[in-house]
């Protein structure tokens, strides 16, 4: 059964028993509690909403697009985005929408996040039980990803096998086939934010997505940094380039707010006012047109009671010069001004939040650092309410099936710099705590969080824990063919074990990341490129060192295939001879493989009795019902 969609009433610790309502239709959102609900006015966006809404109805028209918002830090990009989907409801337009993130922490590691994350959103709502169906008909690949949420489908062990024969082709095509079939009824929209931090294999599928756009109902919306991704050299440059020629995607790009714009902002905000004409432009000053920052300043000024409330109309309180000299210098001073007007417990709970990232669970953050979950809730709600420093993603249940709320930080920049106020011992203890209560959450399950572990084990200088978390992500990514991103995973737990003294625990953890590091090199660069064949070369040491080990068997047959693919054949055969031997000594199934590897150099070397006589020994020693799973590859 799907993960189920509830709203909290009014928190995790008080529902435990009682869960009420539904998630808001197809939005990928749960609804906010209702004393959170807040007017919100923008201003200044009138030719980019006329833009998104001639994409959508496009989409819905059968021909899809993909839309690129543009603009820098604070400039509105999520808010405008939101907003539009928020009227596309509201409107009563019967759309999917899903949501992905991007994440800073995990950048060009995490293969895939924003768009597991958005399919994760389509799998909530009311129509969930028909699109995990059709999930699981048209993208099993991907169906298997959320297999936790369907428990008791005895057929998820069978698509999982399927997985290891798939490829990155079949997902793609798969996840294609599934996004057409799901908007014949409705309009798909996907919203990618923060595009700027995604990684290759994310941008690889959003080509692919992308190209075959013209013909589906989809809407695909990304939103993102320019100067990142020119600074990084982004791949997406190159692919919205190709897309654009293709008349597929289209920008949107986002400037700052006028003058004109703030004046209409305090006209909204404070109905009826006898403001100075010179105030929106001091603002304007100020923060340089940047809508975040508008709005944080308003709300300071209003909180420090400058704009207040005198015989029922808004007026200031102070003149000009006064405000201009009480005012905020800098973008970094006005979110350190905004800081400080928190209480201790308030700022303790977000400096704890921080730490865990962008987007971080109640439940995490009452774990590690002592305190009533509770009372964690109420004061999310009331920092959201009353101080907009957080904003309510959904309410989730944890592998250990604990109740917690999801939030994330209005804007990355107020992580930053709540994380940033953290003493170097303070950050790692910290980290420590946050990865030890994911763990306690996330038991066996915890590889799906390991690149997040691997992170904060780094950051609270658990060097061996995070080279091993480390490796386990680069698994994963290598499981789903994101082999770039294991490849930097891999080589990051390899350079966190050099900060470690020497030794066989060591030795034995720098093998296995090798070894991982070898399986990923050869999708990634190829079977011949030097960098293969030098990682394999180092793990025979490591092998030599550490003495019998398990990982001799993947080794010897990863450097069979390096010398095979580079046509030295006679070192080729003389590994596998080896490779042969031991999995003979040890009762190895991979015996059957071995013979074949030995018969396959031999051919080449025109040794037609040898090489006959082993490929006869590997099919006499053929099981179907024990080796056609056997993953020893064809070289």
């Amino acid at each position: 059964m799907l993960e189920k969609d509830f709203r909290l009433r009014p928190t995790c610790s008080e529902a435990r028993e009682v869960l009420t309502g539904l998630a808001d239709k197809g939005s990928g959102l749960e609804p906010r509690p209702a004393a959170v609900q807040a007017t919100r006015h923008t201003v200044g966006r009138e030719k980019e909403r006329l833009a998104l809404r001639a994409g959508y109805d496009a989409a819905a028209a059968g021909h899809g697009l993909l839309l690129c918002v543009a603009g820098e830090p604070g400039i509105g990009k999520t808010t405008l985005v939101e907003d539009f989907l928020r009227d596309v409801e509201v409107a009563g337009g019967r759309c999917r929408i899903g949501r992905g993130r991007c994440s800073e922490r995990l950048a060009g590691t995490e293969a895939y996040l924003p768009i597991l994350e958005a399919l994760e959103s389509l799998l909530r709502g009311e129509a969930r039980e028909s699109a995990a169906r059709v999930l699981k008909l048209m993208a099993p690949t991907w169906y298997v990803q959320f297999a936790q949420f369907a428990a008791g489908d005895t057929s998820v062990g069978q698509l999982i096998a399927d997985m290891r024969a798939a490829s990155q082709e079949r997902m793609k095509r798969e996840l294609g086939a599934f996004l057409e079939e799901i908007s014949r009824t409705q309009p798909v929209v996907l919203f990618f934010d923060d595009l700027h931090w995604a990684d290759v294999s994310t941008v690889d599928v959003l080509a692919y997505l992308a190209s075959k756009l013209a013909a589906m109902r989809v809407l695909i919306v990304v939103a993102y940094r320019p100067s990142e991704l020119l600074l990084n050299k982004h791949p997406f440059l190159a692919v919205k380039l190709d897309l654009q020629a293709h008349g597929v995607c289209r920008d949107i790009a986002l400037e700052f707010l006028s003058r004109k714009d703030i004046e209409r902002y305090l006209a909204l905000e404070f109905p009826e006012h006898r403001f100075s004409p010179e105030l929106p432009a001091v603002i304007h000053a100020k923060t340089e047109g940047s809508p975040l920052f508008m709005v944080d300043l308003v709300r300071y000024l209003r909180a420090r009671q400058v704009i207040a409330q005198e015989q029922g109309r808004w007026t200031l309180a102070q003149s000009i010069p006064a405000i201009e000299r009480e005012l905020p210098e800098s973008v970094r001073s006005m979110i350190e001004r905004k800081i400080d007007q928190l209480g201790e417990a308030e700022r303790r709970l977000l400096v704890g939040a921080s730490v865990q990232g962008y987007e971080f669970d109640s439940a995490v953050v009452a774990k590690a650092f002592g305190m009533d979950a509770a009372e964690v809730e109420e004061r999310l709600e009331a920092l959201e309410r009353v101080h907009a420093f957080v904003r309510f993603v959904h309410e989730q249940e944890l592998p250990d099936r604990t109740l917690t709320l999801r939030y994330r930080f209005v804007h990355v920049l107020y992580q930053n710099a709540l994380y940033g106020s953290l003493r170097p011992t303070r950050r790692a203890a910290s980290s420590a705590a946050v990865a030890e209560a994911l763990l306690g959450f996330y038991g066996d399950q915890s590889s799906g969080v390991a690149s997040e572990l691997a992170h904060l084990y780094e950051a609270a200088r658990d060097f061996a824990r995070a080279a091993e978390h480390f490796r386990l992500a680069a698994q994963r990514a290598s499981q789903v063919f994101a082999s770039q991103e294991a490849v930097v995973l891999a080589r990051r737990g390899l350079a966190l074990l050099q900060t470690l003294p020497e030794g066989p625990a060591r030795s034995e953890q720098e093998l296995s990341l090798q070894v991982v590091l070898g399986n990923t090199l050869m999708a990634a660069r190829g079977y011949s490129a030097a960098e293969t064949e030098q990682t394999y070369a180092r793990a025979r040491e490591l092998c030599q060192q550490v003495g019998e080990t398990p990982h001799l068997i993947p080794v010897l047959w990863g450097s069979y295939a390096v010398y095979l693919v580079r046509a030295d054949f006679r070192n080729a055969r003389r590994l596998a001879e080896e490779f042969v031997s031991l999995a003979e000594r040890q009762r190895d199934s991979a015996v059957v493989a071995g013979h074949r590897a030995v018969g396959l150099p031999s051919l080449c070397l025109a040794d037609l009795t040898l090489a006959r006589g082993r490929f006869e020994q590997s099919i006499s020693l053929y099981d179907p019902a024990q080796h056609r799973s056997q993953a020893w590859p064809v070289c």
